[in-house]
This record gives structure tokens, C-alpha cells and sequence, in this order.
């Protein structure tokens, strides 16, 4: 399967993405929404 991200803050979908990412990519995504 392909796989796919959804990243939620406060309840709602702030950030979704599908298939592989390089990890410098999904450490930024986290941090803008910590």
C-alpha cells in the first residue's frame, strides 16, 4: 500500500500527504504544527 499521512491539531486536518516523504520534509511539517 501506498502510504499515507494525516496530521491533525486540535481536531482538525491540518496537513495530509500520501507516498513516501524524506524525512527533512516531515520533520518541518511536525514543527510548524508543534
Amino acid at each position: 500500500g501506498v502510504p499515507t499521512v494525516v496530521m491533525l491539531k486540535g481536531g482538525e486536518v491540518k496537513e495530509r500527504f500520501v507516498g513516501v516523504q524524506p524525512k527533512e520534509v516531515i520533520k518541518e511539517k511536525v514543527s510548524a504544527l508543534i
